[in-house]
């Protein structure tokens, strides 16, 4: 007979561990954020009050609006008419050809009638320039009006001697032109080769000015003054510090 014997083997008990000391409640953990700095003493708010603030500036929305301007009105519409009023020696034709905006059945825009009025202006022809506008529900009709700068009808000369007419002339065309439109500019360049051309004769003391003289039909008459003064000569010529050069 087989007998079976079932022996059972008991686990050993482990060695007791000693208990966690409890943790301390008022300790603040390692991985925690300091604890936040009490605010200094701020001057104002004392008493638990701020000082009023200055008021910011005012809202885009509250600032008022400006009208729009007739020329921002006609906007778009077209371009019924082109008058040009107050030309007398240029063309309509020439006029015409600096405007590229101002045409007739073109749309009508504020920036491109200020673009022409500037290539009209750059020109030097003009000494006023006006855009008069008129406009329906649909069209616009616009009117040009121009003041042409005096021409040139005669140039004149007072008190050369040393230098004839002829001579001061041949000079002063070089900038001004019986028949050209006026311009100041060209006026002072010719001033001053006069002047040059005194000092290249000897006359480095001379003065020479001008003076523009009405006429009519929008002329003018250009009268160079000159004062000549005495002739500067040289006497002597004297060298000093010069050591090596005799």
């Amino acid at each position: 007979m087989l007998v079976a014997c079932l022996v059972l083997v008991g686990a050993r008990p482990l060695a007791a561990q000693p208990a966690a000391p409890p943790a301390d409640e008022t300790a603040a953990p390692e991985d925690s954020p300091p604890p936040p700095e009490k605010p200094k003493d701020d001057p104002s708010t004392r008493g638990g009050k701020r000082p009023p603030q200055a008021p910011g500036p005012p809202a885009i929305a509250d600032l008022p609006k400006l009208p729009p301007t007739e020329a921002e009105k006609a906007r778009g519409k077209r371009i019924e008419e082109v008058r040009i009023v107050g030309n007398r020696r240029i063309g309509k034709d020439e006029v015409g050809s600096y405007l590229k905006w101002l045409r007739k059945g073109k749309a009508f825009n504020p920036r491109g009638m200020t673009r022409d009025v500037r290539e009209l202006w750059d020109t030097a022809y003009f000494e006023d320039i006006e855009v008069d506008l008129t406009q329906t529900t649909d069209t616009v009709r616009l009117r040009l009006l121009v003041r042409e700068r005096p021409s040139i009808k005669e140039v004149k000369f007072e008190g050369n001697k040393e230098l004839d007419d002829d001579d001061l002339t041949e000079i002063a065309t070089k900038e001004v032109k019986v028949g050209s439109i006026i311009s100041h500019a060209a006026i002072r360049r010719a001033v001053q080769k006069i002047r040059d051309k005194y000092a290249e004769e000897g006359y480095f003391l001379a003065e020479a000015n001008y003076e523009v003289v009405p006429r009519k039909d929008n002329q003018v008459l250009i009268r160079f003054t000159v004062k000549e003064h005495e002739k500067v000569t040289v006497r002597r010529v004297t060298f000093i510090g010069n050591h090596s050069v005799p």
